[in-house]
């Protein structure tokens, strides 16, 4: 049994899992995204645990229901201290699965002067750093953040994003090249197919193949490069099939182009894709863009964060700013980041 109306610590993973049907309900009132779904975050949990790492999850039940939690736990930092992470990000760089907009839930109408009795205990915690990428702007980790001594949040990126249906395209050149395919689609040269999660496992490897070709013509090692990258996707479609796709643009029967996305309610998150070098005066991935965002009447074509300059601004994306939050243990550390910051800024 857990505490009635106080914050209490989930610290292990059993207690943690006991919890999922609970966190499963929270996350839908919340209308969070799929990466605050105990779906994603305990796949991810079953790739990348490791031992030593120490479960820091804060929660809040009011008459009997969970209403608030804070998915995060630490990893050993140096000497000083630990370093507290949401759960879904911290693993080793070259097996990232890029876990975005994760944040603290809190059921509608929570009181948000609650929050004052978990920063105590996050202040008490002492850890020696804080690291939360990908935050939206509404957040309501950002508010917490406000309450935690010598934390410091910046601006990291954009998010992108579009309603489904007809397009409204930035780019002339993208225009022209959309309208050609839509000869090429009439003449049966150009196909565009959707394959469900059922057969995720056979395009995998074409999937891994062009994406890894490319990149590492570049010289870059590729989102593929880690086994652990592929068992917790494939791991992931073999749990959870309502949640991903791939749609596949075909060239004279060739596949040209090939895209991952995760399907969350009225969301089309684009994740990952590859593409052959053989088409590229095609522009074989914008085009399968444009078709998948006119595939999707009325749901949100998510493609995630990008930089300021994104090729993803030509889709006629709305544009919203995202934040990184970091926490430090001292005033010393924190000065010395915000002097840096201070730094980059008069730099651009």
């Amino acid at each position: 049994m857990f505490p009635l109306d106080k914050w209490y610590k989930i610290s292990n993973l059993e207690q943690l899992y006991s919890v999922v049907s609970a966190w499963s309900a929270l996350n839908q009132q919340c209308d969070s995204s799929l990466f605050c779904d105990p779906r994603w975050i305990c796949n991810w949990i079953s790739i990348y645990w490791q031992d030593d790492w120490k479960l820091e999850v804060w929660a809040y039940q009011q008459q009997g229901q969970l209403v608030a939690l804070l998915p995060t736990y630490s990893q050993p930092g140096t000497r000083a201290g630990r370093v507290l992470y949401p759960l879904g990000q911290g693993e080793s760089e070259e097996a990232e699965v890029a876990s975005e907009f994760i944040d603290l839930l809190l059921a509608p109408e929570f009181p948000l002067m609650v929050l004052h009795g978990l920063a105590a205990q996050l202040n008490a915690e002492h850890f020696y750093h804080i690291s939360w990428r990908a935050i939206l702007a509404d957040a309501n980790i950002l508010q917490l953040a406000r309450l935690l001594r010598f934390t410091q949040v910046k601006p990291a990126g954009l998010r992108y994003q579009v309603v489904g249906g007809p397009l409204t395209l930035q780019s002339s050149q993208t225009r022209r090249k959309w309208k050609l395919f839509e000869k090429l689609q009439t003449n049966g040269r150009a196909t565009f197919n959707w394959i469900d999660a059922q057969q995720v496992e056979t395009f995998w490897p074409t999937l891994t193949n062009l994406h890894q070709k490319r990149w590492q013509a570049k010289g870059k090692a590729g989102a593929f490069i880690a086994p652990a990258f592929t068992r917790f996707h494939l791991g992931f479609a073999r749990k959870q099939p309502d949640c991903l796709r791939l749609a596949i643009l075909r060239i004279d029967n060739e596949i040209a182009a090939i895209h991952y996305y995760l399907l969350d309610r009225d969301n089309v998150h684009f994740y990952q894709a590859g593409w052959h070098d053989n088409f590229a005066r095609w522009s074989p991935s914008a085009m399968l863009h444009c078709w998948v965002i006119e595939q999707s009447i009325g749901a949100k074509y998510d493609f995630m964060l990008g930089d300021k300059f994104s090729y993803k601004a030509d889709y006629g994306t709305e544009q919203v700013q995202c934040y990184q939050l970091n926490g430090y243990s001292n005033v010393i550390r924190y000065t010395l980041a915000l002097l840096k910051q201070l730094k980059q800024r008069m730099l651009q």
